[in-house]
Formats: structure tokens, C-alpha cells, sequence
């Protein structure tokens, strides 16, 4: 069945890789399943929602921004 050879394919092919660069930053990369993936969104999405200031000024950061913090949150 397709949908059964495609989940194995996703298995076979996840990965996800940290390497810190010379500044201490850390460069991630990788390929999620499906699911995975879905899960990841739907916990980054729930963070990273734009924050007015208390002045009702727009939230400064940009979308990866946003979601940098939601995942540091999440960590």
C-alpha cells in the first residue's frame, strides 16, 4: 500500500543535526517525518505568535525570530 511505503521512506530518511559554528551559535538542520514535523509547527505555531509591547507597539521580530524563541521556550 502507497501510504505504507511512504511512512517507511519518511523512517528511513529523518534526520536531525546540530553543529556549533565558530561563534557558539548553533546551525540546525534536518528532515522531519510527517508527523514529526506536524507535531513541531503545531508547538512552534503556539508560541511564536506575535507579542504586542504593553504600548500596543507591533512585536519586532521577525517570523524566525518569533520562532527561534518559541523553540528556546520549548527547550
Amino acid at each position: 500500500d502507497r501510504l505504507a511505503r511512504d511512512e517507511r521512506a519518511q523512517e528511513r530518511k529523518r534526520s536531525f543535526v546540530m553543529a556549533t559554528d565558530t561563534s557558539g551559535m548553533t546551525f540546525v538542520q534536518g528532515l522531519l517525518t510527517k508527523e514529526c514535523g506536524a507535531a513541531l509547527k503545531a508547538a512552534l505555531d503556539a508560541w511564536s505568535a506575535p507579542q504586542p509591547a504593553e504600548d500596543s507597539t507591533l512585536d519586532p521580530r521577525s517570523p524566525g525570530q518569533r520562532r527561534h524563541d518559541a523553540l528556546q521556550h520549548l527547550a
